[in-house]
Parts: structure tokens; sequence; C-alpha cells
């Protein structure tokens, strides 16, 4: 059974926030009169009242990046989370850009904690294949200041992660070496990480600008996820 909700009428949006959500399985409820943003709003307003996980199925990656930033906006406590849809059929001959496939797998590696705040999913999205839960888990590497790591097998270690070795990072899923210093771009981050190494030992760990080159924040650590969504070996 269905029924239509107004809102952003309620005399007390935030406590009257519950009466406008389904009260069981099965349940629907149409929330109608969202113009502009005031859907991202009622979203918002939604997760800050009930304590569970919000899945929103939205037509796009543009409408979901919208929906993003306005909740983001409107509750910065709720926690968002994308997994946006690859934007590219069966038969294409080229890959999901990196910036996609290093946003699917940052919401991939942290869904399995996840009990509060809000997926946001595209139709497409949703109908494609994830990833196996044990690939994102086992494929990742986490590296701290003062630990001690060989240097050739840090290099092959990227290379089974599925990192691409470069003379310079741009984008996730890249890696660059230069004498102690080595550049790596993990997926799910914005920016790339520099380790410097002296001799065996993980001197420094430092967020830098990949366009200018300069250190942004040094860190303890950085971890690494894997820069496939699937496993590329005999046993997949």
């Amino acid at each position: 059974m269905s029924s239509t909700a107004d809102v952003t009428n309620h005399p007390s949006f935030f406590h009257r926030i519950k009466d406008a959500l389904p009260t069981a399985a099965g349940k629907h409820v149409v929330w109608g009169q969202l113009y502009g943003s005031s859907d991202s709003y009622a979203l918002a307003q939604a997760a800050l009242a009930d304590q569970g996980l919000f899945v929103i199925i939205v037509n796009s990656n543009r409408e979901q990046e919208r929906f993003a930033k306005e909740i983001a906006f409107f509750a910065p406590s709720v926690d968002v989370y994308e997994l946006p849809a690859w934007e590219t059929l069966a038969y294409d001959q080229f890959s999901p850009h990196a910036d996609i496939v290093s946003q699917r797998l940052a919401t991939l590696a942290k869904l399995p904690n996840v009990k509060h705040g809000i997926v946001l999913v595209t139709l497409d999205g949703i109908m494609q294949r994830l990833s196996p839960r044990a690939h994102v888990d086992a494929s990742q590497l986490k590296l701290t200041t003062d630990s001690k790591i060989d240097h050739q097998q840090l290099r092959q270690t990227l290379d089974q992660l599925g990192y691409i070795k470069v003379s310079q990072v741009h984008e996730p899923g890249e890696f660059a070496i230069r004498g102690h210093l080595i550049d790596v771009f993990p997926m799910g981050q914005h920016t790339p990480f520099r380790i410097d190494l002296l001799d065996d030992d993980i001197e420094s760990i430092r967020r830098f600008d990949p366009d200018t080159q300069r250190s942004i924040k040094t860190l303890d650590q950085v971890q690494l996820l894997p820069a496939r969504e699937y496993p590329f070996n005999p046993g997949a």
C-alpha cells in the first residue's frame, strides 16, 4: 500500500521525518512536492532521524554527484558512500575511467562495516556485478612510517595489486619510482602519496599535489586498495 507525504510541509521537519518513512518492510511511501534541492534535504534529514543505512537509487552518475554534494551540505555528519556506474558498455574496447573505479573500490572496502549513512548508487550501478569481498579484503597493503619493506618487494606487490608503473602519477592506480622515492596514487584517494625510503626503512609518507609536486600533509600510514575490481589470476 502506498501513501503520499508532503514532507517539506511538516511543522518540525526533523522531528516529523520518521512519519514520512516506511514503517515496515514491503510498505511504500511516495514523497511529493520536492523541488530543486529539497529531495537532498529530505534524505539528509531522514538519515539524521534514523540510525539505519539508506540505499538511494538515482538515475545517473551526475545525479549521484549532486545528491552527494547537497547531502554533505545539509547534513555534514552523515556519511555518504558513492557507488557510480562504470559508464561503459559490454562491447566497449576501453576500460571504465580510473576515478570511477577508485570511487567504487573505496565504497566497497568500507561497506562491510557501515551501519549508518547513505549509499548512493545508480540504476546501472546496482545491476552491475560487484567485486568479490574476499578480493577487496585480501588485496590491500598497509604502509606505516618506521616500518621495513624491501624496495623490490614493494614494486612487485604494487604490480600484483594492479597498479601501473608510470614516469609521473596523475590518476588513481598509478605508481612511479625515482631512486629512494616511490609515488603511489591509491585507489579511493583524491591525491597521491610519496613514500621516502632509507634503505629498507620507510622514513616518511607524504600526501602531495600531483600538479605542483609539493607536499600537502605528512602521514603515519597509508592503506593501498587493489587497483582492479576483479582479480586477474588463474583461480578467479
